[in-house]
């Protein structure tokens, strides 16, 4: 039984020369799981807003059997608001009808998180929370609605491994229960773990619809990019952009960026976000940092890019003191930094794609902007059709790639990376790593922060694992064998000792 059938679907937003969808016909099976996938800017998402009703097609018609939830890539979540109050918004509990019972909706939402063997805190505020415990509470929203149908966009790009396996187990539970699931990604492990049946998308068009247990990623993988004998995968870098980083920063042991005794403290809160975290970064070294959702990683980063300042200790870059540095004086001093949360943080969606690149360039015309964006779309393969048009327009893992190209073009001596490679296909996504290695080798000294294993493990030289505040382990990454089972029981356990606390 079809809950979904979608027949001829087109769509061609202004001042693109390519239609975003083209003629796409494709149905979900009540109690299946189906991935939607292909590369940034197939047309994954924006079919899935026609499907919501978030974008109206050109042309062709959609029959729909049930409700539909779907939880976006770039959360549509209130950061004032805990996660409780934002899980049963627009459908609060009432005392006497008329007030929102807040215990009610308290209880309500640790159930569900309860059920669905989620980690995330009820009474925290969004804006206190990781990306991957964001993610929880968006799910949690479409799951507290009674969703007939659940899309989920690019669901696993920012959760930890032991997360990954309790969302894949909550999903199969639901299609079991007759929920219908629409997974959009391009983790080709993902669709042949979870999914039933895989529609891939290329260029807007629908290139194939089949059975998971019938096909190997490799032909998902053609399905996916076609003829594979264009290979981004840059193992030689020439580019010379870099070439002022010195030899002499590259042979001395002097840190770049170090963190001696930094506390950080909330007011009100008991504990610090960071307990007396010491860390050294070097030139040619990329120190990585990951840990369980909530404990550290995200306070690391505000406190690197200017956003929170110590209460105790100091930061320094190259023996100077930055402590009390703000953001404009640390860029100044030399941060680059591409934040796990691209479009708050990272872009100004209602700015143009020039807009959103000159911003590192304001002394720059914009003859000189035009060029090297033209050059970022060379480089970094950005599909832009346009670079008058917003932001807003480009897809995630296009908009991800121009903020990335945006960041190194200015690299001096460091740069941070938080979660990099959230949101990019595979082909994307290894370019990403590769650059930042090639970065290193160039005399950068680069801090990575992320809860994907696989890219800390392929990159960092040293791996911090954060738990509460403090650096809970130091792990050398020498290459040998168990290295990420070494990070990942790290990561494991103390998962299992938060959930059987709460």
């Amino acid at each position: 039984m079809n809950i979904i059938e979608i027949r001829n679907i087109t769509k061609q937003y202004p001042k693109s020369e390519k239609k975003a969808n083209n003629n796409i016909s494709l149905d979900l099976i009540k109690g299946e799981i189906l991935c939607v996938a292909g590369e940034n800017g197939a047309g994954k998402t924006t079919l899935m807003k026609i499907l919501c009703g978030l974008e109206k097609p050109d042309y062709g018609e959609i029959k729909i059997s049930g409700n539909i939830g779907m939880v976006h890539q770039h959360f549509t979540l209130f950061p004032e608001f805990t996660a409780a109050e934002n899980i049963v918004i627009g459908r609060e509990p009432r005392k006497w009808k008329i007030f929102t019972d807040n215990k009610k909706a308290n209880e309500i939402a640790k159930k569900i998180i309860k059920e669905n063997n989620f980690s995330v805190k009820t009474n925290v505020k969004i804006k206190d929370l990781t990306l991957g415990e964001r993610q929880q509470v968006e799910i949690c929203r479409i799951l507290y609605r009674n969703a007939d149908i659940i899309i989920l966009d690019e669901p696993t790009s920012i959760l930890t491994e032991l997360e990954i396996k309790t969302l894949f187990i909550t999903l199969k539970n639901l299609a079991n229960n007759g929920k219908s699931i629409i997974l959009i990604t391009h983790k080709l492990h993902e669709i042949k773990q979870i999914c039933d049946r895989v529609a891939v998308l290329r260029n807007g068009e629908l290139t194939g619809i089949r059975n998971v247990s019938e096909i190997d990623m490799e032909e998902i993988s053609r399905m996916m990019v076609g003829d594979f004998t264009e290979n981004i995968f840059r193992q030689n870098n020439t580019d010379d952009s870099f070439s002022d980083l010195s030899d002499t920063k590259k042979k001395t042991e002097q840190p770049v960026i170090e963190f001696k005794n930094v506390t950080v403290r909330r007011k009100g809160q008991k504990l610090p976000l960071l307990d007396d975290v010491t860390f050294s970064v070097r030139a040619n070294e990329i120190l990585g940092f990951t840990g369980v959702g909530g404990n550290g990683l995200g306070v690391i980063e505000a406190v690197l890019g200017g956003f929170l300042h110590p209460a105790e200790g100091k930061i320094y870059h190259n023996d100077i003191d930055i402590t009390r540095f703000n953001i404009r004086a640390l860029r100044k001093q030399g941060l680059t930094y591409v934040p796990a949360d691209r479009i708050n943080v990272a872009s100004a969606l209602d700015a143009t794609i020039e807009e959103n690149v000159m911003i590192n360039d304001i002394d720059n015309n914009l003859k000189s902007i035009k060029k090297k964006i033209k050059d970022f779309k060379d480089k970094y393969k950005i599909d832009i059709q346009n670079t008058k048009a917003k932001a807003s327009t480009l897809s995630g893992g296009n908009l991800q790639k121009l903020i990335l190209a945006r960041e190194i073009n200015k690299l001096k001596d460091y740069i941070v990376f938080s979660n990099p490679t959230w949101g990019l296909d595979t082909q994307s996504s290894g370019f990403v790593i590769n650059e930042i290695s090639e970065l290193k080798k160039k005399g950068a000294a680069v801090i990575l922060i992320s809860t994907d294993l696989d890219e800390i493990i392929s990159l960092a030289d040293k791996i911090i694992v954060m738990y509460r505040g403090k650096i809970s382990g130091i792990v050398e990454n020498n290459g040998v064998n168990g290295i990420k089972e070494k990070v990942g029981r790290l990561m494991n356990n103390m998962e299992c000792e938060i959930r059987n606390e709460e």
